[in-house]
């Protein structure tokens, strides 16, 4: 389109976009279930959902795009002279990331309801997912770790038993192609590539993972050495745990992607600052932290009344007008 003719692209058109990128394009040589979206492989492209020529995209994903359009259209504003005198994608009512039209609602596990599941889970993964909410990152970060991500140190001391610390380094991720193959890569963003202090706990699971392994060996890998693709984990061992969590008593259905959200929680629920948090998940800006986790923390509000009225103070006794001492609030 030119973008000087304000005829070619009007708001009009930025949103007919934005509802083109929610509606996805629908393969007319593949019948769509209308009930499930579903449809049969005939007429998909290798890559992509079954039954569509491009799926429904994420929230996120139409934010991206559309904040790259508002971005050229600004530039065309703020040139001088204007190449138009208006942004049609300014005020464009795009599809929020929480407001349910997208992704699932977030699920959060208290740690009885990990334990079932990790209990549940097959035993050659049970380490590998205390690892996961252990460290809250991603699940392309968690299995791409290699040996010489990790550091382990012992501290001796002069009286006292060695001390044990260790962190990993989160230097890349798997990726998914075009061609639907994978290729390790740098992570999802420059501020996603973090250290991640390891507890003694972690560091104990993480150790028994290392022991005979080359240093850009994968520690998290399957009985035959390979690392876990995320569609052959989800449907040998997520799949199976959750269905006999559900069995033994477990009342939520989380997603993969919740064990990292329940690491948030946990660190929430310790008061854990949230500047923190925001630099162990390896997001962009606090922002985003506070966008998705901000209804978790619940000390807020009584440090606003502090910061208000300062801290709380006993009451003065005061005299009743017929002698006796009763306490009563004055002001």
């Amino acid at each position: 389109m030119n973008l000087r003719d304000t005829s070619q692209l009007t708001p009009k058109d930025v949103r007919a976009w934005v509802n083109h990128l929610q509606t996805g394009i629908p393969d007319p040589r593949t019948p769509i279930n209308p009930n499930n979206g579903n449809g049969s492989k005939k007429g998909a492209k290798r890559g992509q959902k079954n039954g569509w020529l491009r799926p429904p995209l994420a929230p996120k994903s139409i934010q991206n795009l559309h904040a790259l359009l508002f971005t050229i259209c600004e530039a065309g504003v703020r040139e001088d002279p204007p190449l138009r005198h208006s942004n049609p994608a300014a005020r464009t009512r795009l599809p929020r990331v929480d407001d349910g039209g997208g992704d699932r609602e977030m699920c959060f596990l208290t740690r009885e309801e990990f334990e079932i599941l990790r209990d549940a889970a097959h035993a050659d993964v049970r380490d590998m997912l205390e690892v996961f909410v252990r460290t809250g990152l991603r699940y392309s970060e968690l299995v791409a770790l290699q040996v010489r991500d990790i550091t382990i140190t012992r501290a001796v001391g002069a009286d006292g038993p060695a001390t044990v610390r260790g962190y990993l380094d989160v230097r890349r991720a798997w990726k998914r192609q075009s061609d639907n193959t994978f290729k390790l890569g740098p992570p999802k963003t420059r501020n996603s590539r973090r250290r991640v202090p390891l507890s003694p706990g972690t560091i104990d699971l993480i150790q028994a993972r290392l022991v005979g392994k080359d240093a850009e060996d994968f520690v998290f890998t399957t009985a035959t050495g390979a690392w876990w693709r995320h569609s052959s984990f989800y449907s040998r061992r997520w799949v199976p745990a959750v269905k006999k969590a559900r069995e033994r008593g477990l009342a939520k259905k989380p997603r993969i992607h919740d064990l990292r959200h329940t690491h948030v929680a946990w660190l929430i629920d310790k008061d854990v600052h949230v500047f923190k948090i925001q630099r162990r998940l390896g997001h962009k800006s606090i922002t985003t932290t506070m966008d998705r986790y901000g209804h978790l923390v619940t000390d807020i509000d009584d440090a606003i009344i502090e910061a208000i009225d300062g801290p709380p103070t006993t009451p003065a006794p005061h005299l009743d007008p017929d002698g006796g001492k009763r306490l009563r609030l004055i002001s």
